[in-house]
């Protein structure tokens, strides 16, 4: 008998409709439910949006790449996901299935809403082709979040895969009056 440890939430459906079902960092779906919120007590997981496939069975792997991309992502991160503030993975892109131009894996934070380029899913593959690792992308995540002290208001996109920070636009000074 094997223990399994979630490592995020796959999203099924969209909108008032949306369930959330809880999978490992093989894709293994946990648990025969799913939830109306994508929250497992005092644990941070990320949620996987943009999957395409309903979910397998209880302890079935969940086959669709899209969810394999993103477990392996969320596995990854696991230990940045509070301190980036990360809250989901988008993989609607995965395989080119929606633009051949875009990027596969996208990353959102909550509360800044900064995107984070990932790129292609881990592997190989992707490290050829990139010309960058996972542990790589991670790096470069630490530093941007290192050298601007956070992302909420400071960061608008980094594209780990292009190396590249666009910052968020300097908020206008607002003039303030002292009367003394």
């Amino acid at each position: 008998m094997s223990f399994r440890r979630p490592i995020g939430f796959v999203e099924v459906g969209r909108g008032g409709k949306a369930r959330y079902v809880m999978v490992d960092r093989e894709g293994v779906r946990l648990g025969a439910g799913s939830s109306q919120d994508p929250e497992l007590g005092d644990r941070r997981l990320l949620t996987i949006t943009g999957v395409p496939t309903s979910p397998p069975s209880a302890g079935q792997v969940w086959s669709d790449p899209a969810v394999l991309a993103g477990a392996q992502v969320a596995e990854l991160l696991r230990s940045r996901v509070a301190r980036v503030n990360l809250y989901r993975i988008d993989v609607s892109n995965v395989e080119k299935r929606r633009d051949g131009r875009e990027k596969e894996i996208v990353l959102h934070t909550k509360r800044s809403r900064t995107r984070i380029l990932w790129g292609r899913p881990p592997g190989r593959k992707a490290e050829l082709l990139e010309n960058i690792t996972a542990r790589g992308k991670i790096q470069l995540l630490d530093r941007a979040f290192d050298q601007y002290g956070g992302l909420h208001g400071r960061v608008d996109e980094i594209d780990l895969v292009e190396r590249k920070i666009r910052r968020s636009p300097a908020p206008a000074r607002r003039m303030t009056t002292v009367r003394g």
